[in-house]
């Protein structure tokens, strides 16, 4: 009719279900390029590795339907060894079968592979010490995705491993005892080369805020100053 289209013309439909979507995203994309420039939709897909196998792999089936002949990018991040797990567990033994594996199918699907590469110890610990010594909500992002509580987040926060005089290479084991802790500490045994008195002192308030171990022995291996 004429008229100049509004932001409601370029609306899905409601309720799309399963292929729906497919059709409702084409629909979209075909409006876009009539009235503009041609574009491309980016869709991120993350933590399919914690999905059940055969939900995993109805997900990599729609992927290859979204993508012949649309103008569809997907990103695809996954820890590929379960996933290729959920594959030949779903699959029924209909790819071992045919001659093909998990890898195989996943690499018809994945047209660009890219592998982060591990960290090695010491960047790890620079890492968790980066983490550790930064701002308080810093701190309390890294320790939340550590899984710790509140109340254990709350009273390592006033843990400062930047002050002069305590540094912690050994964060691995640190982690351990206070992951592994309930709620409150009633004593504390800091063992080390150079561990002084400023460096327990900063301590204390956070581990006594804690609660429930009687006894714990922290190792610090080469615990120094900056």
């Amino acid at each position: 009719n004429g008229c100049v289209p509004s932001f409601l013309d370029f609306l899905l439909p409601e309720c799309l279900l399963g292929s729906a979507i497919h059709r409702g995203l084409a629909w979209l994309f075909g409006v876009a390029q009539t009235h503009f420039m041609p574009c491309r939709l980016v869709i991120f897909i993350d933590d399919l590795d914690r999905c059940d196998a055969e939900k995993a792999l109805e997900v990599l089936q729609s992927m290859v339907l979204l993508t012949e002949g649309t103008p569809f990018i997907i990103f695809l991040a996954i820890d590929p060894r379960i996933v290729v797990a959920a594959i030949e567990t779903s699959s029924n033994g209909f790819f071992g079968q045919a001659g093909v594996n998990g890898h195989e199918y996943l690499d018809k699907i994945v047209q660009i592979p890219f592998v982060i590469p591990q960290l090695a110890e010491n960047e790890k610990m620079q890492l968790c010490r980066g983490y550790l010594s930064g701002t308080n909500a810093t701190k309390v992002l890294f320790m939340s995705k550590m899984g710790w509580s509140e109340d254990m987040i709350e009273a390592l926060t006033a843990i400062d491993l930047s002050a002069k005089g305590l540094t912690i290479p050994d964060f691995e084991g640190l982690a351990e005892v206070i992951s592994s802790s309930a709620y409150s500490l009633t004593s504390v045994n800091l063992s080390g080369n150079e561990c002084g008195p400023e460096g327990a002192k900063a301590l204390a308030p956070a581990i006594r805020a804690t609660a429930s171990l009687t006894s714990i022995n922290l190792l610090f291996n080469d615990l120094g100053s900056e």
